[in-house]
């Protein structure tokens, strides 16, 4: 079906279906790379990268969740900075997965064993592809802006 989509000329429709349906394995691998080659990839650590250098933290591997290009790191803030989100102060858990067709969410929290946590022990930041490649708290107004330039961004393609 993959292949089918690319050659009626819905490559992007392809690459996002074959991305959100991967599994981290050779073969999947091998046919996404042969495809569509490692430009996600690629996004995806960069946004790991900026993540990094916007917010002021190191980040060390973690684990990897079964899903394509679905981490998980933990942060340690390494300037004395003022930041604008002051769990970032913390050590922290941050999952980054690229689930979105052009966004790559940050899944941030307090690095603790504790089933529950408060309100300022977690937050969900995006790296919007289409909006400057920075991270954005993702609330609901922010995620509507997105879907709207979302929607803008595949009716361009």
């Amino acid at each position: 079906m993959i292949e089918l989509l690319c050659r009626i000329g819905e490559k992007h429709k392809a690459e996002y279906l074959l991305r959100r349906n991967l599994e981290v394995d050779g073969k999947s691998h091998q046919l996404y790379y042969r495809l569509f080659g490692d430009v996600i990839e690629k996004e995806f650590e960069s946004a790991v990268c900026s993540f990094k250098q916007e917010f002021g933290v190191a980040l060390r591997f973690s684990k990897k969740y079964y899903g394509f290009l679905d981490k998980e790191f933990r942060s340690a803030p390494v300037a004395n900075k003022k930041r604008k989100y002051q769990l970032l102060s913390r050590n922290c858990k941050v999952r980054f997965n690229y689930s979105y067709e052009s966004a790559v969410e940050a899944d941030i929290s307090v690095a603790t064993d504790k089933e529950t946590l408060t309100a300022n022990e977690f937050l969900l930041l995006y790296w919007n592809l289409c909006v400057g490649r920075v991270f954005l708290l993702k609330n609901w107004r922010t995620f509507i802006h997105f879907k709207f330039l979302q929607l803008l961004n595949n009716r361009v393609h």
